[in-house]
C-alpha cells in the first residue's frame, strides 16, 4: 500500500494494481481524470508488477542483475561501494551507457553472491568505481585472480570521481551528448537520485 495526498495505491498478492480517491490531475495514470471511493484496477492488461529483491542491499543488486541481464545482454559489470551513496548514483549513468547490471560490494570483502553473478553474466570485465577506500584492493584481487579485467574509475573523493565517471560516459558518446550535464549536490543523495533517471537517457 502508498498512500498519496489525496488517492492510495495497492497492490495485489498476484501482483495487479489498484487505485482509489482523487484523480483529478491523473495521479492513477489510466488516462482519466475520475476520481473513485472504490478500488480500480489499473491497466491489467499490463504484467504484474515483480519485486525486486534480496536479504540486503547486495542481494537486491543481484537480484535485479538477474531479473534484467543474461550473459547475451552484459559484456560488463560495474562494482561499486554498498556503504555510501555518492558514487552508486554517480555511476548509474555509466551502467545506462554500457548497458550493465551495478553491483554493490563492501569495501574490503567481496559481497556473497556478487562473484557468481559475474561468471554467471559471463562478463569479460568489471568496472570498479571509487578510491580503494571504496573499494580496496583487495576485492580488487579477488577479481583479477579469476581472470577478469578491471578497469577502477575513481578519484580522491566523491566529487573528482563523479568528474571522472562523466568523462568516461562521455567517451562512448556521440553527437551532442558530452555537451550537456546534470549536476546535483555531492552531500545529500536526494537530488541525485531523482535525477539519475534521466542521466541514464
Amino acid at each position: 500500500m502508498s498512500a498519496g495526498d489525496s488517492h492510495s495505491l495497492g497492490i495485489k498478492e498476484d501482483g495487479t494494481l489498484w487505485a482509489w480517491g482523487l484523480n483529478g490531475r491523473g495521479q492513477f495514470d489510466n488516462g482519466t481524470r475520475r476520481s473513485t471511493n472504490v478500488p480500480i484496477l489499473i491497466d491489467g492488461s499490463r504484467d504484474p508488477i515483480t519485486r525486486v529483491s534480496g536479504p540486503d542491499r547486495y542481494g537486491t543488486a543481484i537480484d535485479a542483475s538477474k531479473k534484467n541481464f543474461d550473459f547475451e545482454s552484459a559484456n560488463a559489470v560495474i562494482l561499486a561501494t554498498g556503504m555510501n551513496y555518492a558514487d552508486v548514483l554517480s555511476t548509474s549513468a555509466l551502467a545506462g551507457s554500457l548497458r550493465a547490471p551495478l553491483l554493490l560490494t563492501r569495501p574490503s570483502s567481496l559481497s556473497p553472491g556478487a562473484l557468481d553473478e559475474v561468471r554467471r553474466l559471463e562478463a569479460s570485465k568489471v568496472y570498479i568505481m571509487g578510491s580503494t577506500a571504496a573499494v580496496s584492493e583487495i576485492v580488487e584481487g579477488l577479481l583479477t585472480d579469476v581472470g577478469l579485467s578491471i578497469e577502477r574509475i575513481g578519484g580522491n573523493d566523491r566529487y573528482e570521481t563523479s568528474a571522472l565517471i562523466a568523462n568516461k560516459i562521455a567517451s562512448f558518446a556521440t553527437g551532442d551528448f558530452a555537451k550537456k550535464a546534470l549536476i546535483a549536490r555531492g552531500d545529500n543523495f536526494a537530488d541525485g537520485l531523482a535525477v539519475s533517471p534521466l542521466a541514464c537517457t
